[in-house]
């Protein structure tokens, strides 16, 4: 009995569209992705004001959050 090896490369299939885009999309992904932040212990009544400010402009918290970090990092550096 024979057994075919699997290979670690994924090879979408010619067949199915679906899976050539999602391949591409997969590594498009990891090659543009930003970093990832987490912060810990956010206070509750800071995400809700938070979150309801982003609400108020149609944006996701995300979004917002995302737009706080460039406006901040866009300020001149001090000392």
């Amino acid at each position: 009995m024979t057994t075919k090896k699997r290979s670690a490369v994924f090879r979408p299939s010619i067949r199915d569209p679906h899976s050539y885009v999602h391949a591409v999309l997969t590594v498009m992904h990891y090659v543009y992705m930003s970093s990832l932040l987490q912060i810990r212990n956010v206070p509750d009544e800071a995400r809700r004001t938070l979150k309801a400010r982003a609400a108020a402009r149609g944006e996701s918290l995300n979004a917002y959050m995302l737009e706080l970090i460039a406006r901040e990092t866009e300020r001149t550096t001090v000392g």
